[in-house]
């Protein structure tokens, strides 16, 4: 037993009402336990992980376009230069 439960336990015994209801409970959980199945949701996270995965994949390639292509004097950089080399 847990060392707590032991600290609380330590003079008080079970009665016998509690030993039948502890009994009782710790049966019916043994018979029910075929008809629980547990749930398995590693499909469902998969998926929306894929779906996380494409949004956030989508949403960078569409702001992607929208950065700054050139350096801020790419104009004056491009324009002929009345000053002949």
């Amino acid at each position: 037993p847990f060392p707590v439960m032991t600290a609380a336990f330590t003079n008080h015994d079970l009665t016998e009402e509690e030993v039948i209801n502890v009994t009782a409970y710790l049966k019916n959980v043994s018979e029910e336990r075929y008809y629980q199945r547990p749930t398995d949701f590693s499909t469902t996270f998969a998926f929306f992980g894929l779906v996380v995965f494409a949004t956030i994949f989508m949403s960078t390639v569409l702001l992607y376009f929208k950065r700054k292509k050139f350096p801020v004097n790419r104009e004056i950089l491009d324009r002929p230069s009345k000053v002949i080399n």
